[in-house]
């Protein structure tokens, strides 16, 4: 058994060798292999140049901080027993719809900014009636003049909600809603409970978004831009612009602009995972170039360097005079001055 071993043993040391051998043989045939991807001084001494590109330009920052909707919890001005409960605890609460019945009398939902402060009778006037008439109409149930008074058209519209509403309307007899969501927030309310304001309210999904991010961005966004809001898997759930910008304690407080969505819909993301603010954009297509091959003059303008390719390779070429557009972060809109020339694709040296 032991020559058997050895010979084993022998085999194995040379089947390494040879394996080393045939190694450095293959390393000995390519001499200089390493060496091709070296820069020559040719290309050590060539410009570093960018494109010119043809694109829609957008001034986008993500919003950094924590995300989510601001709640308003509207309560409802009731005292008395529970007569009915037409919508659970936790359950949705829809414009036009009975939300609770106190003393047999209904609480209806009204797409209203604010509660009513008065109750209201005919002949009655002001931004409480008008938000009723408003309100109404977006229901299909009243056709007056929206800033006409208090009077029979808005008790009958009322009355096609709940027959009792058909006189004098107390404000307890409304609250007020999102269209964007609302929940009915009344815990262990249940029929024949007495019950007050305390008690029980509506929390309204308001169209504001606080971010978390100690007032950031109230520094650079503006009412007026756009906002696009993303879920998870960061694909856009909705776009419009901005009705309001404000710093808050809780960071900043970002108003929608609800009044011309575009798509079509005011329904608003129940997951709000990310943010972006669009500060400006261009309409159409324009030259862009990267902040960096631009040379600001005394004038207001601002020159490049264009790039001449030829046979001994990328050299500067001539000086042209740009005005700037738009600019984000990193690219300009750049519109030629005066008879210079500038075209997609064409090269500019960074200086």
């Amino acid at each position: 058994m032991r020559p058997r071993t050895r010979h084993v043993a022998i085999g194995l040391v040379l089947g390494a060798l040879g394996g080393s051998l045939v190694t450095v043989g293959v390393a000995l045939v390519r001499p200089g292999a390493l060496d091709a991807a070296r820069p020559t001084d040719a290309d050590r001494d060539a410009p570093v140049t960018v494109p010119v590109v043809r694109q829609v330009l957008e001034d986008v920052e993500p919003v950094a901080g924590a995300l989510a909707w601001a709640r308003v919890d509207e309560p409802l001005a009731v005292d008395g027993v529970v007569t009915a409960l037409p919508v659970e605890h936790g359950a949705p609460v829809v414009p036009g719809a009975a939300v609770i019945e106190v003393n047999d009398r209904p609480v209806i939902a009204l797409d209203l900014p604010f509660g009513l402060w008065r109750d209201l009778d005919d002949g009655d006037s002001g931004a409480d009636v008008r938000n009723v008439h408003a309100a109404l109409a977006g229901l299909g149930l009243y056709s007056g003049a929206i800033d006409a008074p208090f009077g029979q058209a808005t008790r009958a519209a009322l009355a096609s909600v709940d027959g009792r509403l058909d006189g004098p309307l107390a404000a307890a007899e409304v609250v007020a809603v999102e269209p964007t969501g609302s929940v009915l927030d009344a815990p262990g309310v249940r029929v024949g409970s007495r019950v007050t304001a305390e008690d029980l309210s509506v929390r309204r999904l308001t169209d504001r978004v606080v971010v978390d991010d100690g007032g950031l961005v109230a520094e650079y966004a503006r009412a007026g831009d756009g906002i696009r809001l993303f879920d998870a898997g960061g694909e856009v759930t909705w776009a419009g612009r901005l009705a309001q910008v404000e710093a808050v304690p809780e960071g900043t407080l970002l108003t929608l602009d609800l009044s011309e969505p575009p798509d079509g819909s005011d329904a608003l993301p129940d997951e709000l995972a990310s943010a972006a603010v669009v500060a400006g954009a261009t309409r159409v297509e324009v030259l862009t170039l990267p902040r960096v091959a631009l040379v600001a003059g005394a004038d207001g303008t601002s020159s490049v360097t264009t790039a001449v390719v030829g046979p001994e390779g990328v050299v500067p070429g001539a000086r042209t005079v740009v005005r700037t557009g738009l600019c984000t972060r990193d690219l300009c809109e750049v519109e030629v001055a005066d008879d210079g020339a500038l075209s997609e694709g064409d090269l500019v040296v960074v200086p």
